[in-house]
C-alpha cells in the first residue's frame, strides 16, 4: 500500500494542476475503499453486505462527481469474473450506489433547497494537456505513457501465473482502467481537464508499479531515475 501512495503522490505532485484542493482526492480515496472490499468477495458464500458496501461508496464518491456511478460496471464485471450469476448480487451494489442520493435528495425535500444534479458548465473550449504542454511536460508524460504501457504488457504476460484469487484481482485492474477510461471519455466536454485527469489516475497508481516489479534491476533502476528526472522537470520547469 505504501508503494500505491508514493506512486500517488509522484502523479498528483507532478503537475502543478493538481496542486489545489478538489473533491475529486475525497473521491479517490472512496474508491480505494470501494476496491478493497470488492476484493473481499471471492470464495465466500453470502457477499451482499461487501457489494452494498462497495456500491455505497461509489455513490458517496459519485456526489463529487457524477460520472463515477459508472463505476458500477466494475462491481459487475468482478461478480462475472469470479462468480456464478446471482440476480440479488447484481441488485444490491445498485441499491447501494443510490441510497446516497435517496438521503441527498431526502435532505434538500425537507429543506426545501432545490438543486439541478445535471445543471452542468460545458468545457467545450478546453484544450488537452498534451497540447499546452511544453517540452519538459511532454518528457514527462512520454516516459509515464511507455512505464504505463510495460507495465500493462507485464500484467497481461503474468495474468494467468498466479492464484486464482490474484488473477481476478489483476482482471479487475484491466476492467478499472478501462472503466475510467470510458468515463473520462464521457465526461469530456463537461468537467475541467484536472478533475477528469485524477479519475485515470486511479487505476494508473495500481498498474505502474507491474514495471519495476517484474522488470530487470538495471532498467528498472533506470527507468525509475528517467521517471523522476521527468517528475522534477515537470513541476519547476516550463521549458
Amino acid at each position: 500500500m505504501q508503494f500505491l501512495l508514493w506512486f500517488f503522490i509522484v502523479l498528483i505532485g507532478s503537475w502543478q494542476g493538481f496542486h489545489f484542493f478538489s473533491p475529486m482526492f475525497l473521491s479517490f480515496i472512496l474508491l480505494i475503499l470501494s476496491i478493497g472490499r470488492l476484493l473481499m468477495v471471492y470464495h465466500q458464500k453470502n457477499v451482499l453486505r461487501e457489494l452494498f458496501d462497495a456500491g455505497f461508496l461509489i455513490g458517496v464518491a459519485a456526489l463529487f462527481y457524477y460520472p463515477l456511478l459508472l463505476f458500477v460496471i466494475s462491481i459487475w464485471s468482478l461478480l462475472m469474473l469470479s462468480r456464478s450469476f446471482n440476480f440479488r448480487e447484481y441488485a444490491v451494489p445498485l441499491i447501494g450506489l443510490i441510497t446516497p442520493f435517496y438521503f441527498l435528495w431526502v435532505y434538500l425535500f425537507f429543506t426545501d433547497t432545490p438543486i439541478d444534479f445535471f445543471d452542468y458548465s460545458a468545457n467545450i473550449g478546453q484544450t488537452s494537456l498534451i497540447y499546452n504542454a511544453g517540452l519538459a511536460q511532454r518528457f514527462f508524460l512520454v516516459i509515464t505513457g511507455i512505464i504505463f504501457l510495460l507495465s500493462f504488457a507485464f500484467l497481461l504476460k503474468i495474468l494467468g501465473r498466479s492464484k486464482v484469487r490474484v488473477q481476478i484481482a489483476r482482471k479487475l485492474l484491466i476492467v478499472l482502467f478501462f472503466n475510467s477510461a470510458l468515463i473520462y471519455g464521457l465526461s469530456f466536454y463537461y468537467y475541467p481537464l484536472t478533475e477528469r485527469a485524477i479519475i485515470l489516475i486511479f487505476p494508473l497508481v495500481y498498474i505502474l508499479p507491474f514495471f519495476f516489479f517484474e522488470t530487470k534491476p538495471f532498467y528498472k533502476n533506470l527507468a525509475f531515475y528517467f521517471w523522476i528526472l521527468s517528475a522534477l522537470l515537470f513541476d519547476y520547469f516550463l521549458f
